[in-house]
């Protein structure tokens, strides 16, 4: 692993020039400036948006570019505030050239920095990030927290590679591990995991045993949402002739009465050594598309309309302060709940969240993040749900919309015409 995703790093090094840096331009500046103020959560949120346009198809240089300079700033020399936002934006721009990086801060002092970088190796498109996490897990001793953690990465990555290493971990003397790999190899599925979790449903707890049924019926809804339609069976079937739960006898036959659905409509029950052994790699693919896809592309709302509804959620986030509220949001930018403590003329929020009192700009502010906004302040004001209506439909949540649509009343036309 070591000698392939060096490789990695140095060639991303080569194309690191003082051209690419150039090219990079206002993401690299961010990367300095918030490596140098930790308190600068404009600058945070604007390098995310930054790294978002870097990611776009064809920016592979200067996305190769900013991952170095984010690397480079990532020592025990930078403030820790830094160093956390620095390693999120790896989650989505990383690439194979951050993995050897990445791996050596799986062993740091700083628990939020191994959690970031243990993050970062999830979403990592390359192959190399599970043999990283790997790696990470065999070397962890004494710390079950962090080695459960670890296998959950592996369970997310559903790279089949892992299977072999996670298997010996269902009889592991730590509980919370024992049950993380169980769910690890139902997410992954596949011929190796299914026969593992087909062993474990009768052994160990009731809360590992519990574990594994739930795991082994993922299994099966993965092999017949994939077209495996007889493996599906098969596991459906045992399930339902060996439980004594008349719950999950329901869930297996509910699973074999799609399966005979999908057979008699004409889906053809593929074989299953025709099935990948890694799904991760498309899945990661298609991700990081979708995100320089949404960077790259003009937002389906005019600035114009944006702004307006903007102006509404102001006043009705002052509003709520105003009549002795403090509502809690999740600010997606600092990746945790914060209190609305005021809200100034300017759209200027002033938040507290971990002891500290900070200010936030309503208009820089992330569409998720005015969602969240609205939604804490809604109550039953018709017009506040409106506003909470229309960010969830910006978002394309339109489940969502729709619940806060029901309680627009009059306003909910208004909601309609900003998107026709």
């Amino acid at each position: 692993m070591r000698t392939a995703a060096a490789a990695t790093f140095l060639a991303a090094l080569a194309l690191a020039s003082p051209r690419a840096f150039a090219d990079a331009g206002r993401a690299s500046q961010l990367v300095k400036q918030v490596a140098s103020n930790p308190g600068d959560f404009n600058a945070m949120k604007d390098l995310e948006l930054e790294c978002l346009k870097v990611a776009k198809p064809g920016a592979e240089r200067e996305r190769a570019t900013v991952c170095v300079l984010i690397v480079s700033k990532l020592g025990p020399s930078t403030a820790l505030e830094s160093r956390v936002c620095l390693l999120r934006q790896l989650e989505n721009i990383g690439g194979g050239e951050v993995v050897v990086p990445l791996s050596r801060l799986l062993k740091d002092r700083e628990k939020r920095v191994r959690e970031g970088a243990r993050r970062a190796l999830i979403s990592n498109p390359s192959a190399q990030a599970t043999k990283a996490l790997t790696l990470a897990l065999g070397k962890a001793k004494g710390d079950d927290e962090w080695r459960a953690a670890l296998v959950t990465a592996l369970g997310r990555r559903a790279d089949e590679s892992a299977v072999e290493k996670l298997v010996p971990l269902l009889r592991d003397d730590c509980e919370p591990v024992a049950i993380a790999a169980v769910h690890a190899l139902g997410t992954i599925g596949g011929s190796e995991a299914a026969r593992a979790l087909s062993g474990a449903l009768s052994k160990g707890s009731q809360a590992q045993r519990a574990a594994a049924v739930d795991a082994y019926l993922n299994c099966a809804d993965r092999y017949l949402a994939e077209g495996y339609l007889s493996e599906a069976s098969k596991i459906y079937r045992k399930l339902f002739t060996s439980s004594r739960s008349k719950l999950l006898k329901i869930a297996a036959m509910q699973g074999l009465t799609a399966v005979k659905k999908a057979k008699e409509s004409g889906v053809k029950d593929r074989r299953l050594a025709s099935r990948p052994s890694s799904r991760f790699s498309s899945r990661a693919s298609s991700r990081m598309a979708t995100r320089a896809s949404a960077a790259a592309g003009k937002p389906e709302v005019d600035a114009k309309v944006v702004a307006a509804w903007d102006a509404r959620l102001q006043k009705k986030a002052k509003a709520a302060v105003a009549g002795g509220s403090k509502p809690s949001f999740f600010l997606e930018s600092m990746r945790t709940k914060v209190k609305l403590v005021s809200v100034q003329d300017g759209g200027r929020l002033k938040v507290s969240a971990r002891g500290m009192q900070l200010g936030v700009s309503l208009s820089r502010m992330k569409l998720t993040d005015k969602k969240n906004v609205a939604e804490a302040v809604a109550g039953t004001d018709p017009e506040a749900h409106a506003v909470a209506a229309f960010y969830c439909m910006a978002l394309g949540k339109n489940a969502e919309a729709g619940a806060h649509l029901r309680r627009a009343g009059t306003f909910e036309a208004e909601v309609r015409k900003a998107f026709e």
